[in-house]
């Protein structure tokens, strides 16, 4: 899988790059929400900078536009070309339904944070016990999450059934989607590090890994099965002229 990861992202850097850009052309809004909620996070201080800076992630990863990565990606990923115009076509497509998934998403992330608020000014064990259990939750929600864009774009289902697929396939293979977690992170960071990589393909890097472990996932339980990987070498990365 990663073989085959590596040189799809290789054939489709430029569009990946495309793409990112264009999503970050769209998301200016969200971002501009992002930051004015980080920065009043800050302002108050204490809990409400975890507050804001969850609001901030919330809106940036979360927000409807990245379904035109998601969209593209999953198509290349089933052996399918795709161009920009029709993944836009696809966002007017899922526009009300990923917007209810970002509010969704918030408000369990948040309820979750108060109540892990609520629970550490308990000075007792019982406090300690429920904070930890809370803060477990509100970690394994957030890789749960990772995963709600790329099935309701690939399934087109409701925001409801959505929930449900991500929520048994969580149950079933906790291992996978905690190995996701760890790839988001990963890039995450190598965004962060390289200042504007984040908006400049990184991003959408990730996404293309999401859509592999998507169709991964889903393979084991309509028994499609994958595409044979096609043996490549890095001589074609090296000397493309020679193949």
């Amino acid at each position: 899988m990663l073989s085959r990861y590596f040189w799809m992202c290789y054939d489709n850097l430029g569009n990946l790059l495309l793409l990112n850009l264009t999503w970050s052309f769209l998301n200016f809004p969200y971002l501009i929400l992002a930051y004015a909620f980080w920065q009043l996070g800050l302002n108050f201080g204490g809990v409400f900078v975890w507050a804001g800076g969850l609001i901030a992630l919330n809106l940036v990863f979360f927000s409807p536009p990245v379904v035109i990565i998601y969209h593209s990606c999953s198509m290349w990923v089933r052996g399918s070309e795709c161009t920009i115009w029709s993944s836009l076509k696809i966002l007017r497509k899922f526009f009300w339904r990923l917007q209810l998934l970002q509010i969704v998403s918030f408000l369990i992330k948040l309820i979750l944070l108060m109540n892990i608020v609520f629970y550490i000014e308990w000075a007792t064990w019982m406090g300690l016990l429920l904070t930890g259990l809370m803060i477990w939750a509100l970690l394994i929600f957030f890789i749960f999450s990772l995963q709600l864009h790329p099935f309701i774009v690939t399934q087109d289902t409701t925001v409801l059934s959505t929930l449900k697929i991500v929520a048994a396939l969580c149950v079933s293979h906790p291992l996978s989607m905690s190995w996701n977690f760890c790839i988001f992170t990963l890039f995450s960071f190598l965004g962060a590090i390289s200042g504007v990589g984040l908006f400049l393909g990184v991003h959408a890097a990730w996404v293309l890994w999401a859509s592999f472990k998507c169709q991964s996932l889903l393979s084991v339980h309509t028994g499609i099965t994958k595409d044979p990987e096609v043996s490549r070498s890095f001589r074609e990365l090296i000397r493309p002229w020679e193949t």
